[in-house]
């Protein structure tokens, strides 16, 4: 029961951050400059905007293919990572996507798997 409040709860927080990108977007203020840094692991990242449009960059400079799969859907994410690993700020992004997708590396590639319908 507690499991099936919690899962209803995740999906309105969802659906009511869909909503507030899809406003933010109409009105969204200046942006701060974006930075992608990445040296082997290490990776400096500055970023205020689209996870896809982050995930592309940090795949290009990785030497990586870049794909979205699923319906995309408004996903506003905010990077400040200073000298952080690969991995985690790829966790990172996970996390701020919440419900809506998920952030897939493979071997050759790097992916945003969205959950929309």
């Amino acid at each position: 029961m507690l499991d099936t409040r919690l899962n209803a709860s995740a999906q309105r927080i969802d659906a009511m951050l869909v909503d507030i990108a899809r406003a933010g977007a109409l009105t969204s203020p200046a942006q701060k400059p974006s930075k992608v840094e990445i040296n082997g692991d290490i990776v400096t990242v500055v970023w205020h905007g689209d996870a896809p449009d982050v995930i592309k960059k940090l795949a290009e400079a990785k030497g990586l293919a870049f794909d979205i799969k699923g319906r995309r859907v408004p996903s506003p994410v905010a990077i400040e990572a200073i000298n952080a690993p690969f991995l985690s700020v790829l966790e990172n992004i996970g996390v701020q996507l919440g419900g809506r997708g998920d952030v897939v590396l493979r071997q050759q590639s790097l992916e945003v798997h969205y959950r929309a319908n």
